[in-house]
């Protein structure tokens, strides 16, 4: 591949002492020596890197360091972060579990994140632009018809989960979102960030019956 310039580099989740470099090989050779660059991202401010535009510096908000009443903040920067910089719908829902996994919200946070959070007018608006302008708009149009229904389906089922959690009541109303076209679950992306409750969900059923 005519390359001869190699940087390593190891991003650390836990703060702690270790070696600053590796070792591989066996008892007689080795095979593989080399020092590294570190990152240990609990010794990152996550208040500096939290409007940053580098995407990974984002997803990883939840890994650095930020005081315990700063959490919900710091975990709708990184939520955003993946909104804004990356348009892909399959990679949106492949790195918001990364998001979660790491910011591991209690239940009671997570209740306190949709109630002050997602109800609120400020940020349920810059919710409501980015996914009509540039992720599901782009997205939806480069695929087919069908690609574009599972797609949006997909949009709306995590939009409802993350503002009423989860509820049985909810996956039956879901089954029955995944049959509507595709142009209607695109009015319903827009019509959930104004709701405040389940039940919109089962009024705006009925009137599109």
């Amino acid at each position: 591949m005519e390359t001869d310039r190699v940087i390593p580099v190891i991003i650390f989740l836990n703060a702690g002492t270790r070696r600053d470099s590796l070792r591989l090989g066996g008892d007689r050779h080795s095979y593989l020596e080399f020092r590294y660059l570190a990152c240990d991202l609990k010794r990152l401010s996550a208040s500096d890197y939290k409007d940053s535009s580098n995407i990974i510096a984002r997803l990883n908000l939840p890994n650095m360091s930020y005081p315990k009443q700063e959490r919900l903040q710091i975990y709708l920067a990184a939520q955003l972060g993946l909104l804004q910089m990356e348009p892909n719908l399959n990679k949106q829902r492949k790195y918001v579990d990364f998001i979660d996994y790491y910011a591991d919200l209690s239940e009671q946070e997570i209740i306190e994140y949709q109630t002050h959070y997602l109800n609120n007018e400020g940020e349920i608006m810059g919710f409501a632009q980015h996914f009509r302008q540039e992720g599901l708009q782009e997205g939806l149009e480069k695929g087919l018809e069908k690609g574009r229904q599972v797609e949006c389906h997909s949009l709306v089922a995590r939009m409802l989960r993350r503002k009423f959690g989860i509820r049985p009541e909810l996956d039956k109303m879901l089954e029955q979102l995944q049959l509507l076209p595709v142009e209607k679950q695109e009015d319903l992306v827009e019509a959930i960030l104004d709701w405040t409750d389940v039940r919109d969900l089962t009024e705006w059923l009925k009137q599109h019956e």
